[in-house]
């Protein structure tokens, strides 16, 4: 009987290859290497290590993490400016583990985590909101530029719920908003659009966001207002940018009914009139076939007065 053959890992200059560290926020990195293609037979028999520490502190792990098979690696939990190291090791899982080169390599990497600006300057901008079953919004908006530096901004949404005055000025609007209760407040990464839920069709919403990093944040949008009853229709209000509202649709039925009638009201007047006026036309011409034609001569008239005279 022929014993099944061991297998063994190829025999390569590297295992961990092109070893690099992206900022992933400002206060969390993503570590990744490339795994050589030579291995990709060989995925059972192997695992990566990766142990994190603060370069100026006692050495105390931050982050540990074995059995590594996918990549990269997210490590969390970071402080803005600090200098970080960790080492990636390679293990061959075909060697027992009680020998101690089972690790066949390590690499080390260096970093330091992002000393962000602030985002003051910094806004959203092209905010839209669009309906969706009646019971959600979308809202999409266009990211914001800003420099590596700066990092990944993260988005905040607060969604208000009740009804205001949209007549009256944007300091008193602004200043009434903050007195409504407060039913989302969303935070997001790097996305440039979400789906709010949980929508009432016979309430009004008002809906804003602003950006933010761990340095500072940026000032709030106006409002986006979805107005109560139809706010699950999709069409806006000319005058204002807003959705139709009852009162709105109310007020587009009278004034169609209003034309109607008037339309109604027009015809039956002229055909009364036109009727008076065909019934004195025949009223004339009956009397004219009923009263004889008298034609008098005036000249012989006056010829017969002189003779007599």
């Amino acid at each position: 009987m022929v014993e099944p053959t061991q297998p063994t890992l190829p025999d390569l200059d590297q295992y961990i290859v092109d070893i690099s560290v992206d900022p992933y926020s400002d206060y969390s990195v993503a570590v990744k290497w490339i795994i050589p293609k030579a291995l990709d037979n060989f995925t059972n028999y192997f695992e990566y290590q990766i142990f994190c520490w603060q370069s100026s502190g006692d050495g105390k792990a931050i982050f540990q993490k074995d059995n590594v098979t996918k990549i990269p690696v997210n490590i969390t939990g970071l402080s803005a400016g600090v200098p970080y190291e960790c080492t990636v090791s390679f293990k061959n899982l075909l060697i027992p583990d009680d020998q101690s080169f089972d690790v066949i390599e390590t690499t080390d990497v260096m970093f330091f985590s992002r000393e962000l600006e602030p985002l003051h300057d910094v806004s959203v901008t092209n905010l839209k909101v669009t309906m969706g079953d009646g019971k959600t919004v979308v809202l999409s908006w266009r990211e914001p530029s800003y420099s590596e530096v700066r990092g990944f901004p993260h988005y905040r949404i607060v969604v208000y719920e009740g009804e205001l005055d949209r007549e009256q000025s944007a300091a008193a609007f602004l200043s009434a908003l903050e007195q409504l209760n407060v039913v989302h407040n969303i935070t997001l990464r790097g996305v440039s659009s979400t789906t709010i839920s949980g929508i009432d069709p016979k309430k009004s919403y008002h809906i804003r966001m602003q950006v933010f990093n761990s340095a500072g944040e940026s000032g709030w949008t106006y409002p986006k207002t979805i107005a109560c009853n139809t706010c699950h229709h999709s069409k806006k209000s000319a005058a204002d940018g807003g959705y139709l509202t009852s009162g709105d649709i109310a007020g587009l039925v009278i004034g169609f009914l209003l034309i109607i009638t008037m339309v109604v009201v027009s015809a039956i007047l002229l055909a009364v009139i036109y009727g008076s006026y065909k019934r004195k036309l025949r009223y004339a011409h009956a009397a004219n076939e009923r009263e004889p034609i008298v034609v008098r001569d005036n000249q012989n008239d006056d010829l017969e007065d002189f003779a007599e005279a």
